[in-house]
């Protein structure tokens, strides 16, 4: 079990200024936004996992896109499977008026290699001003270690995951589904200690069926995967803001 560290109470003040420090993001779904309550907040861990071909790491694009457009800088993207495309980033912001092809330069990337270096990646990203961080996907590295061996490795993840959020970030990752069990996610119960988020995508026929998880209540919605993006079966191909 991960250990959490005891803090004092927080007082008034403190409460205020965390309240007034939280930040909402739109996922570029109005569907989706609606299940999550408005969209994603910083300070979070989210967790979107399913099978192969379920749409995770299409919604991964278009949450990069939406963070481009939404926060200043310190957005980051680790992209362990191999899968970025930032053509795919371009097709899905053409349903957003208010983009620009500069907004692209704002997302860093990086592919690690080894366990070890994603592990350094994360590392070095503990100790630096991050906004927004996906990672696709958490286990690439460790599944084929020992279980002993993936146990470690999964928990030293999480933890710097836990404190990049901590320090005011979103964070999102993908996950895969057990062999034996295929809706179960990988990593199990070490991994709902730290997330605050859990979505579960799987392909039904020609749509993709969405279901919140985490937080309660449990919600689910039908989505389809489009060139623009990952959007509500029956939603609007064009996406206004209207905050």
């Amino acid at each position: 079990m991960l250990s959490t560290p005891r803090h004092s109470a927080l007082t008034t003040e403190d409460l205020n200024k965390l309240k007034n420090s939280i930040t909402v993001m739109s996922t570029g779904s109005r569907v989706l936004d609606k299940m999550l309550d408005g969209g994603f907040r910083n300070y979070s861990v989210a967790e979107i996992y399913g099978p192969a071909g379920s749409g995770k790491t299409r919604l991964i694009h278009q949450l990069l896109l939406m963070a481009a457009i939404t926060l200043e800088e310190s957005i980051y993207h680790i992209d362990n499977e191999g899968n970025f495309r930032p053509s795919i980033v371009e097709d899905i912001a053409k349903k957003h008026k208010n983009y620009n092809k500069e907004m692209l330069n704002k997302i860093y990337v990086s592919r690690p290699i080894t366990h070890e270096q994603f592990l350094a990646l994360l590392d070095f990203l503990s100790g630096i001003k991050v906004k927004f961080l996906s990672i696709d996907t958490i286990i690439t590295h460790i599944r084929m270690l020992p279980s002993k061996d993936y146990i470690k490795s999964l928990k030293e993840i999480l933890i710097c995951l836990r404190n990049i959020a901590n320090k005011g970030a979103f964070v999102v990752f993908t996950n895969q589904v057990t062999m034996k069990e295929s809706v179960v996610a990988s990593g199990g119960k070490l991994i709902e200690y730290v997330i605050d988020y859990k979505l579960n995508l799987e392909r039904v026929e020609n749509r993709i069926k969405c279901t919140v998880d985490k937080p309660k209540p449990v919600k689910t919605e039908f989505f389809r995967i489009v060139s623009k993006g990952f959007i509500g079966y029956n939603e609007p191909l064009i996406y206004e803001d209207r905050t």
